[in-house]
């Protein structure tokens, strides 16, 4: 399996094997960020906040194009940001 995040530049080879769910599993980070170590980080917190559903997430789009995830409420605990997106003309 490869994870690659949005600039492309950046992602892990996991050595899984379908059907197998328990690990661990040999992973290979390539690039400048270690996508890898982000996944374990939100699955850590996900795993802390008692796993908690999807439909508790929502997304917000901030006036100067930031994204931010939020657990529960807009006004609620940011899961994840991420960087301005602009939509292209």
């Amino acid at each position: 399996m490869r994870v690659v995040d949005a600039t492309g530049a950046n992602w892990a080879d996991v050595d899984h094997e379908r059907g197998a769910d328990q690990g661990p599993f040999a992973v290979t980070v390539h690039g400048d960020r270690d996508v890898w170590a982000d996944i374990e980080d939100v699955h850590a917190r996900w795993t802390a906040r008692g796993r908690p559903e999807p439909e508790r997430f929502g997304l917000a789009v901030e006036s100067d194009g930031r994204q931010r995830v939020w657990l529960d409420s807009p006004s609620g605990p940011t899961w994840w940001s991420g960087p301005a997106v602009h939509a292209r003309a």
